[in-house]
């Protein structure tokens, strides 16, 4: 392989790690990201476009994440052991609240949906599994933030502003910080339409047995049956589901099964 053909592939992965990162950029973002002339990242961009890695937004131009990268994500997810822990225990959980249930992991600063368990009901939370979303905008990414040191955090979010979904989303740094100092506090994260217009969730950390957050659950229903008393019955039961599938990971400790189907 030369040297170019390697530069274009080391620049290509850079690329996808931005898009996953800030969720959208524009060819002059990525050339100022790369390094090179705004002509070089067109074609990169272009490439990358050709085999459904990224598309592009008709509107503004920007370019996002296309169907390849959620079809590759799925595809691993055959070796995710923890969804084949906590599948028996988010199908009870779902029968026991009708609700929709859903099991996620952090990748950078977003959470990837690997399972989901739909509620019956006929107005539902539908399934997001495979889904990558900003995980300051859902219950279940804010419930393992609230477990990551304060040096990780900004890390995976080095600016004041952040990106949101809906005019509900957390917008700030610290914002987000003094939030997730309250979901620490009470052990779960509760969204009322910060991911999605209509929906709410409560979310909960899941720790391995050495009680690290390897991954996490939310419950979610749509906003009119999450009333106060239901939140907090939502958050006993996910919270003992959390604990139940925990301790259900390898002794060896659960990252590993988490890290088995993110690489």
């Amino acid at each position: 392989m030369t040297a170019y053909s390697v530069g274009s592939v080391d620049a290509a992965l850079k690329l996808l790690l931005l898009l996953d990162a800030q969720g959208r950029v524009r060819v002059s973002d990525a050339a100022s990201f790369l390094g090179v002339a705004p002509s070089t990242a067109h074609r990169l961009l272009g490439t990358l476009r050709d085999h459904g890695f990224v598309e592009q937004d008709g509107g503004s131009r920007e370019y996002l994440l296309g169907p390849t990268i959620v079809r590759l994500g799925l595809a691993a997810l055959a070796r995710v052991n923890i969804r084949d822990v906590a599948r028996p225990h988010i199908e009870r959980l779902s029968e026991e609240t009708a609700e929709t249930v859903h099991v996620g992991v952090l990748r950078g600063p977003k959470i990837l949906f690997v399972d989901s368990v739909e509620s019956t009901r006929a107005l539902r939370v539908s399934s997001r599994m495979g889904a990558l979303m900003w995980a300051h905008c859902t219950s279940l990414g804010k419930a393992v933030l609230a477990q990551l040191p304060p040096g990780e955090l900004r890390q995976l979010f080095p600016r004041e502003a952040l990106p949101t979904l809906t005019q509900r989303s957390t917008s700030t740094r610290t914002r987000l910080t003094t939030e997730l100092r309250a979901v620490r506090a009470r052990g779960y994260a509760v969204n009322r339409g910060e991911g999605e217009e209509g929906v709410g969730s409560v979310g909960v950390a899941i720790h391995d047995t050495h009680g690290r957050p390897v991954a996490g659950i939310s419950t979610a229903a749509p906003l009119p049956r999450l009333g106060k008393e239901r939140v907090v019955e939502l958050a006993r039961l996910t919270l003992a589901t959390a604990k139940a599938i925990g301790a259900a990971l390898p002794p060896d400790g659960g990252a590993a099964a988490v890290d088995n189907f993110i690489r």
